[in-house]
């Protein structure tokens, strides 16, 4: 299990309209913690992600794939910010770093095909 991104759980809690008090009593534990908890990550403890989920009537599953887009989106909003670009620049450049990925895994297949063949060839020729 991996630890959660604090902002992500604050944002749930603000969204279902927990105030910081009520929802570390609901989670059972102090409040000082969970405002801690909230700047920073949650610690990696299934019970206390089993009751999360529970109180935000999710799985623990949902609630870690959910974190994911969050952190997702929480990156790009960043990003946009730090460089001043509109959502279609964002967007573009979003599409051009998959491109590039899938360019690099095309590039890096190559060169073990290549590296493969040399091999080949000397083991031939040294026989």
């Amino acid at each position: 299990m991996r630890k959660l991104n604090g902002r992500y759980i604050k944002n749930l809690r603000e969204h279902h309209g927990y105030s910081l008090r009520k929802f570390a009593a609901m989670i059972y534990v102090s409040k000082s913690s969970l405002q801690r908890w909230e700047q920073t990550v949650f610690p990696d403890n299934t019970e206390l992600l089993e009751k999360i989920a529970s109180v935000l009537n999710m799985s623990v599953d949902e609630l870690q794939a959910k974190e994911c887009l969050f952190d997702n989106q929480d990156k790009a909003a960043e990003t946009k910010e730090t460089y001043g670009l509109t959502d279609e620049e964002l967007s573009v450049l979003a599409a051009g770093t998959r491109g590039l990925s899938s360019s690099v895994a095309l590039l890096l297949g190559a060169v073990l095909g290549i590296a493969t063949l040399c091999l080949s060839i000397v083991l031939f020729l040294s026989l």
